[in-house]
């Protein structure tokens, strides 16, 4: 009896962590990881821009874009792609696998997977996917 009960929590055990391996909560802080699929200096290099001409430093190009999502519901989004530092708060909440994050009077929404939330814009007729992960 003694040897079931112990296989038994054994086997919870060991359920439990399987479970808590694939549930990442969204809480973190994100930064730009991928453009389209590629990391973000290979992005830049496929379009043939010389990112020293624009005074970026392609050592830091994760800080280009990063975002806080706080426990609370709320968000800090750091954007820094033209040089300028802007901090932006709002709010952000999640429902199932989409978050929505406002700030600015404009809603994001980003899919989250596997711990990386991924957002698709389209700006002059170019379309980029951003993927952040923690």
């Amino acid at each position: 009896m003694k040897r079931i009960v112990s296989l038994t929590l054994v086997v919870l055990m060991i359920a439990a962590l399987f479970v808590g391996c694939g549930s990442d909560s969204v809480p973190g802080t994100y930064k730009l990881k991928k453009i389209n699929d590629k990391g973000v200096k290979e992005f830049f290099d496929d379009l043939g821009m010389d990112l020293s001409t624009l005074g970026v430093d392609a050592s830091k190009l994760e800080d280009m874009m990063t975002m806080t999502l706080k426990d609370d519901g709320t968000a800090e989004i750091a954007d820094n792609m033209e040089g300028d530092g802007k901090t932006v708060t709002g709010t952000w909440k999640q429902d199932g696998d989409k978050v929505t994050i406002s700030a600015d009077g404009k809603d994001m929404e980003f899919t989250f997977k596997s711990g990386a939330l991924t957002y698709t814009v389209e700006e002059s007729g170019m379309k980029m996917t951003m993927t952040l992960e923690k």
